[in-house]
């Protein structure tokens, strides 16, 4: 007879886990999807679920429940009011989709991407706090020095190319 059994061990002891699970949702929530294995996403996915639910209720303990989960990061956890929980407001379950990818070469494991089952806006925020979309954020690292090296590298790859 089985006791005390909550789920997927991971090989990992209990600290080590909780802090793989927080760090797989804040990634979640941040980036909108994540590429892992299926044992983790499975895991991961009740406990998205779960802080869906806690951030779709007013209650004061469940906010105390999410700063727990993620813990106290103020960032991840204003994005997800802002933007999750405004996208998910008139569904119940069914927050995560779990889409099946080929499997790993080096080992075979089985390889996931785990993303929220409708799309979410995710934007760059500035230090002013102006959205950037991608081709500006191109545009302000050519301006860097490290930007304008980058370029001059890959210009210098393709002349030796040719010449080869």
């Amino acid at each position: 007879m089985k006791k005390k059994v909550f789920g997927e061990k991971l090989s990992r002891d209990t600290d080590s886990r909780n802090a793989l699970f927080r760090a797989l949702l804040r990634a979640l929530i941040i980036h909108g999807s994540i590429i892992t294995t299926y044992a983790k996403a499975n895991a991961i996915k009740r406990d998205a679920e779960k802080l869906i639910r806690f951030a779709k209720s007013a209650d004061f303990n469940d906010k105390r429940k999410i700063s727990a989960i993620l813990a106290n990061d103020r960032e991840t956890t204003k994005k997800l009011y802002e933007t999750v929980v405004a996208t998910f407001d008139d569904i119940k379950s069914g927050f995560i989709r779990i889409t099946n990818l080929p499997r790993r070469r080096g080992d075979n494991a089985r390889i996931v991407k785990l993303e929220w089952s409708r799309k979410i806006s995710v934007s760059n925020k500035s230090i002013k706090g102006k959205d950037k979309t991608k081709s500006e954020e191109a545009k302000a690292d050519k301006k860097s020095l490290r930007g304008r090296l980058n370029s001059l590298r890959k210009k210098s790859v393709k002349s030796v190319k040719k010449s080869v």
